[in-house]
């Protein structure tokens, strides 16, 4: 239990960085925070998809049926994500970076708890 959890951790925190890593870059780049938040999610989706079939939870489950649970759990997080960042940028204007932090912040923990019982 304790290395999967290291396991879950350490593919988390590379999508996370992959996350924060695109959504900044866009952000410099010109984006508004909300396209750089769904387009950083989309590609740590996948960082995390695979990370976690393939390593964290060693999954015998079928692949469709794996990444469609799998997206609906990260959707619902990412929704989660959505949320957070529209208030925050709505009633703290101007602070994008630090938001982006906060909302990509909400997505971890109860992906972990949903993916164990539910998605591998």
């Amino acid at each position: 239990m304790l290395a999967q959890l290291l396991r879950f951790a350490s593919v988390g925190v590379v999508a996370t960085v992959v996350h924060f890593a695109v959504a900044l870059s866009l952000l410099q780049l010109g984006a508004v925070a909300q396209l750089a938040n769904l387009l950083g999610f989309l590609i740590a989706f996948a960082v995390s998809f695979i990370g976690h079939y393939v390593w964290t939870f060693r999954s015998d489950a079928v692949v469709t049926q794996a990444v469609l649970r799998f997206f609906l759990l990260a959707a619902g997080a990412y929704c989660a994500s959505a949320v957070t960042l529209f208030g925050l940028e709505r009633w703290a204007p101007g602070a994008s970076q630090l938001h982006l932090i906060m909302a990509v912040a909400v997505i971890p923990v109860t992906t972990y708890v949903v993916s164990r019982k539910y998605v591998f």
